[in-house]
């Protein structure tokens, strides 16, 4: 997990939930209704039932309230709340139109484009309502807040935000390898069951980057959002079968290795070697079962030893074969995975 490296001050408030229930995908900027320090702001928050992730004081300064893998106390709207980042901001004039300084905005602008980076979001869309993921206080409950002012510089900010955000292109398919980058990993790798999205909170876009090459890689036609759920999980289970792994749905170091080496089979690309002419069964020795070895070495990268005994490794190889091309999974190479292999030749 992480949060902001832009903080000058934490004070974290025990008014949150932890950890939050959903990833983070918006940014919910409110006014604090006063002319506050970060210090003054922390302290509001240790005394009322509510709270905020970030706030940045009348000096554009950064506090930290409540970590980004925990959920702010901030709109009235769980919903809202576990998938937003809340930041406050001081205002300069109290009553009136609640303005806020141009230093506070410019900050507020460096924050949210961290929080963008950091957390996979690629475009800040502001809506005017709480469809888009940049959204004010008041679409969910009856109050003034973010301040008439601060309502007017939702979309100056969105646009700033956007501007430094840029894009990140999909890589262009290089031959049989992957062009694009690798992710980084934590530690322990990615998994899903018993571990918790908020574990990868900072590594959205390494999670993208694996979604991005599942889709080259098996076609896995993913949602490239950042987040390592079902979907994902499901999608690495099947390469990881495609390549010869313990098919666990984890992408750690050996899954890693595996996608650096895998070389994909183009539908344009065609298998030149002789393929087994009869059924082939665990225990099976000769020359087919060596043609079988060096076809499956071609469809999967599964790095057979080419001897001619079909043995546990050989088994394996075939039921991944036959998972990946939805066929019937028996470890057996029977008419059915031999007429699947001929049409790649």
């Amino acid at each position: 997990m992480s949060n902001s490296s832009l903080v000058d001050y934490t004070d974290i408030t025990s008014h949150k939930t932890s950890p939050r229930m959903d990833k983070i995908r918006k940014i919910t900027i409110h006014h604090m209704a006063g002319n506050l320090s970060v210090e003054e702001c922390g302290e509001v928050f240790h005394n009322r039932d509510a709270s905020t992730n970030y706030g940045i004081g009348n000096d554009g300064r950064i506090g930290l309230y409540v970590d980004e893998c925990d959920r702010a106390w901030a709109t009235t709207d769980p919903d809202n709340d576990h998938q937003a980042i809340n930041i406050e901001l001081a205002n300069d004039e109290i009553g009136g139109n609640w303005h806020v300084s141009d230093k506070v905005i410019n900050r507020c602008i460096d924050l949210c484009v961290d929080i963008c980076k950091r957390n996979g979001i690629e475009k800040l869309n502001f809506t005017g309502d709480e469809s888009g993921n940049l959204t004010m206080h008041c679409y969910f409950m009856a109050t003034a807040c973010p301040g008439s002012y601060l309502k007017t510089k939702f979309k100056y900010i969105a646009d700033k935000v956007n501007e430094r955000l840029g894009s990140t292109p999909i890589p262009k398919p290089n031959g049989d390898m992957w062009a694009g980058a690798y992710p980084s990993l934590p530690e322990r790798g990615y998994y899903l069951t018993g571990d918790g999205y908020n574990t990868y909170v900072g590594y959205q876009n390494d999670i993208k980057l694996i979604q991005q090459y599942l889709n080259w890689a098996i076609d896995a036609k993913l949602e490239v959002d950042g987040y390592y759920g079902n979907a994902t999980t499901n999608a690495v289970e099947s390469f990881q079968r495609k390549v010869g792994l313990t098919a666990d749905g984890s992408y750690g170091k050996d899954t890693l290795s595996a996608a650096k080496k895998y070389k994909k089979n183009s539908a344009s690309k065609k298998y030149s070697g002789a393929l087994p002419t009869k059924d082939l069964v665990p225990g099976s020795v000769g020359l087919q079962v060596k043609d079988l070895q060096n076809f499956l070495n071609w469809y999967g990268n599964y790095g057979l030893e080419i001897d001619g005994s079909y043995g546990k490794l050989t088994t394996s190889a075939v039921k991944n074969f036959q998972t990946s091309e939805k066929i019937l999974v028996d470890g057996m190479f029977g008419i059915q995975s031999r007429t699947t292999a001929k049409k790649y030749t």
